[in-house]
């Protein structure tokens, strides 16, 4: 799978935000970064598929468009992370809060599936 474009990268002592490019391949990779912080997996695809129709079998009702995903917030927490994702018009930007000093580590993570 083709790597996302990152537009920015802001860190601060306790979260990162990336702008990133808004397309349908940003879903599966999102997933797969949630899926590498300890997320679990059928709860991310309820929440992040919920727009396009039943997500229970990974199964979608409507084809995705940049449309749909705009405007949209999404939340999502466990033990480790606070993860805050908006779909704008043109780009996602995700907001990665964690209680410890992880922001290296989370920018490498993220950039396995983007690149500048």
């Amino acid at each position: 799978m083709k790597k996302l474009k990152v537009y920015a990268i802001k860190k601060g002592k306790t979260h990162n935000v990336f702008h990133i490019e808004k397309n349908e391949s940003f879903l599966e990779h999102f997933r797969e970064f949630l899926h590498s912080l300890r997320f679990k997996k059928h709860t991310i695809a309820s929440e992040l598929l919920k727009l396009l129709g039943d997500s229970d079998d990974n199964y979608s009702a409507k084809k995705y468009s940049d449309k749909l995903y705009q405007d949209k917030y999404f939340y999502f927490e466990n033990e480790a992370f606070k993860i805050d994702v908006f779909f704008g018009k043109e780009q996602v930007i995700v907001s990665i809060f964690d209680s410890s000093d992880n922001q290296e580590k989370i920018t490498k993570l993220m950039m396995t599936f983007c690149e500048f």
